[in-house]
């Protein structure tokens, strides 16, 4: 297994593109509308289905569901 030899400073940059890179492919006001219509089934399953909906890793999906999040409490 390879070792992760970042500096806090690329992974830093790391973080800032992933968080990039969500906004432009899950835009808040399509995924708010695309969460909303799967609040009644259960968590996994929103995640799996949205990974599907927007082509993305499901690791994507939760960081996103963590940004809206954050987005909502005003943090």
């Amino acid at each position: 297994m390879a070792k992760n030899n970042y500096t806090k400073k690329e992974l830093g940059q790391e973080e800032e593109a992933n968080v990039f890179a969500c906004y432009l492919l899950m835009p808040d006001p399509m995924f708010t509308e695309e969460l909303t219509q799967r609040m009644h089934i259960g968590e996994d399953e929103i995640v799996t289905n949205l990974a599907s909906v927007f082509q993305v890793p499901q690791w994507a999906i939760v960081l996103r569901l963590q940004l809206h999040h954050q987005t909502l409490n005003g943090l």
